[in-house]
């Protein structure tokens, strides 16, 4: 397995938040979408505040390009940080996208955070 983003996904797999950050920062700081996505919403599962700063600017980088997916984890840590104004924001932004979790059942249930 040389493909960093697949190593990347069996560390978080495993759990192992650290070799995500070794494995994906390179390719984040390139520019590259996946990498980005992923390392944010690896590091938004770990709760030390500067995880969480990290995980918010990748996400951010991530959804502000248009990817749903992006937009829709960082609403989620938006949600988690009590910032529902920001958490709907990136809501519609995922929706607008047509990410399909955020649509799936009720497409406004976020407005009523």
């Amino acid at each position: 397995m040389d493909d960093p983003l697949q190593r990347a996904q069996a560390a978080l797999a495993a759990g192992d938040i650290a070799a995500v950050r070794r494995l994906l920062t390179p390719l984040a700081e390139g520019g590259h979408r996946k990498a980005q996505a992923l390392l944010g919403t690896a590091l938004s599962l770990d709760s030390s505040s500067a995880s969480l700063l990290d995980a918010e600017r990748w996400l951010k980088a991530c959804a502000d390009s248009g990817d749903g997916h992006a937009a829709h984890n960082l609403a989620t840590l938006y949600v988690r940080q009590n910032q529902r104004e920001l958490a709907a924001h990136y809501f519609q932004r995922a929706v607008d996208s047509g990410f399909e979790p955020s649509v799936a059942t009720d497409p406004d249930w976020w407005k009523r955070l």
